[in-house]
């Protein structure tokens, strides 16, 4: 495997498990702050709108700068953020420091696969790309479960100070082994906005965010949810990693199963099967716990 593809898997793990991880840092940052549960959840806020809004718009400023150094710095921004957090005293300068965070992390995943791709020899760019989700997939089933444990036992600030020096590694590594004179994607928003007119595009992004925010909110405040059921926070790390399992067999199977089904099935059964996982959350907290 060629080892520059091998830090980028690295700084895919650590921007991946830093999104995922926060389902399992709410309640220590809830306590810690003297909050709410609901009241922590605005680390989210900021952090989708920045990422949502902030990304696009960073990737047009950049366009023209080599995608070595968008990578580099971003992963760097990323590591300086994660040491902020470890630091901050007040919980509005938590929100604002991951809105910050947010943008680097988008950056960062935005630019990553296309460099991936770009680097890898003739034939080979699917497995390249691979290699950096399997990043992104590993993080969701070691890097988030263990994280929750890490909080649960040590406290939140740990874990980001562990993925501050890993950011900042992989920084350093991308910067000096990636090539220079890659450049990046120079065309406007507007060019990029056209797309939306393509058929089907439309549709698919309003299945899209339909689909992201009907499973996001029960994800992210899972904690919330077992605290409600009565059941207690140790047995958090095993649900995020059921849940990190269930992710990795998805990203294994899904392309195979919509080849021998079709996409409109696949999608179709996705969609009631994440309804009736829905439907099981609202009897979580009837379950006798003993």
């Amino acid at each position: 495997m060629d080892s520059r593809l091998f830090w980028l898997a690295l700084a895919a793990f650590v921007g991946a498990t830093e999104g995922g991880l926060i389902a399992g840092l709410l309640p220590s940052i809830s306590e810690d702050m003297g909050i709410t549960m609901g009241q922590a959840g605005l680390v989210m806020v900021g952090y989708a709108l920045a990422y949502a809004i902030g990304t696009p718009l960073v990737a047009v400023v950049l366009g023209g700068v080599g995608r070595r150094r968008v990578l580099a710095w971003s992963e760097f921004g990323l590591a300086v953020c994660t040491l902020l957090m470890v630091l901050m005293p007040v919980f509005p300068g938590l929100v604002a420091v991951r809105t910050v965070l947010a943008v680097c992390a988008g950056t960062f995943t935005g630019t990553a696969m296309a460099t991936a791709a770009m680097i890898a020899p003739p034939g080979q760019r699917g497995r390249a790309i691979q290699i950096v989700t399997m990043g992104q997939s590993l993080a969701v089933l070691v890097g988030v479960p263990l994280g929750a444990w890490v909080a649960a036992h040590y406290g939140w600030r740990w874990n980001y100070a562990a993925i501050t020096v890993c950011a900042a590694a992989a920084s350093l590594a991308l910067y000096l082994r990636l090539p220079r004179g890659m450049m990046g994607d120079t065309q406007t928003m507007g060019a990029r906005l056209r797309v939306l007119r393509n058929p089907g595009v439309g549709p698919a992004l309003v299945t899209t965010v339909l689909y992201m925010v009907s499973g996001f909110p029960v994800g992210i405040f899972v904690g919330a949810v077992l605290d409600e059921a009565g059941i207690v926070r140790a047995a958090l790390p095993a649900v995020l990693l059921a849940s990190g399992i269930g992710a990795v067999v998805a990203s294994m199977s899904a392309g195979r199963i919509a080849d021998w089904l079709g996409n409109r099935i696949t999608v179709t059964v996705s969609l009631m099967v994440l309804t009736a996982c829905l439907a099981v959350y609202l009897l979580i907290p009837q379950v006798p716990v003993e």
